[in-house]
């Protein structure tokens, strides 16, 4: 009996000895892709980190900047804004945390755009819900763009899309029945093809936590997941058009909080890498 007791224990440690190794393995793989990973091998696309609400910043398009915000005393890294590499799709990436919903409530809330540069990012020019169509106006090009909603807790997502839309030939000194008809130097002439804007409209956003907004724009494909959970498909009517304007973060008027991070890919990326975000 005895001698069969030592041989069980004799078995028993070695297995007991490989479970605990493989557990410790585990943990500190766990640790390393969600906490170090990050950390030791950095983020290329990162635009901005740790900004609040209470000033705006202004990201040139194509520079490098190191910008210290005085107020918080935090240095924020601003990185490359990069064009996407096959022209038509995108991953941002949007870490951030919405305090309160009450600021400025009744009015669209700003909280970044790429596109069309404000004549003044803190002058408050605000508009109603009813009043989106003065937003596009002030607004020419947004791709993308987001706001949060005057009255409900929705996000608008914006994008500018190629459209190329059926032509009335008697509206049309050329005479045709379809913009397809135009060479490409017509329709540049003419100003073909047409530049619409797109929205989708985002509900129920996370508030008082740590929320990760992942937009993918894969050519004419949307896809938006909340902390890593999928919430929209979309898909547009169109090829984005990627402009050459800047990011504007957090103009006047915009909501409570702060964006902690800010990540714009100039492509799709595995889902394996967009764990390194969530």
């Amino acid at each position: 009996m005895d001698i069969a007791k030592t041989r069980l224990e004799t078995i028993q440690k070695p297995i007991f000895s490989f479970i605990f190794i493989c557990i410790v393995i585990y943990v500190v793989y766990m640790i390393y892709t969600k906490y170090l990973k990050k950390k030791i091998m950095g983020n290329k696309y990162l635009l901005f980190s740790n900004k609040n609400t209470r000033s705006p910043l202004l990201i040139p398009n194509n520079e490098i900047k190191t910008n210290k915000d005085k107020d918080e005393n935090i240095n924020n890294t601003i990185g490359r804004l990069q064009n996407p590499l096959d022209e038509y799709s995108f991953t941002l990436i949007l870490k951030m945390n919405i305090e309160e919903y009450y600021t400025n409530m009744g009015y669209w809330k700003h909280i970044l755009h790429k596109g069309t540069k404000s004549s003044d990012l803190y002058e408050s020019t605000k508009y109603n819900e009813n009043e989106w169509e003065l937003i596009k106006k002030e607004y020419n090009y947004m791709c993308p763009g987001l706001w949060l909603h005057p009255s409900e807790n929705k996000m608008r997502v914006v994008f500018d899309v190629f459209q190329l839309e059926d032509v009335q030939s008697e509206e049309h000194a050329l005479q045709i029945s379809s913009v397809t008809e135009l060479t490409p130097i017509e329709r540049k002439t003419q100003g073909f093809p047409l530049i619409k804007q797109e929205i989708i409209d985002i509900p129920d956003i996370p508030l008082k936590k740590d929320t990760t907004i992942i937009i993918e724009v894969d050519r004419t494909s949307v896809s938006i997941r909340i902390d890593g959970k999928y919430k929209i498909f979309h898909t547009l009517s169109g090829l984005i058009k990627i402009n050459n304007g800047p990011m504007e973060v957090h103009k006047k008027p915009t909501y409570n909080g702060k964006i902690i991070e800010c990540t714009f890919i100039p492509k799709i990326v595995s889902k394996e890498e967009l764990k390194n975000f969530l």
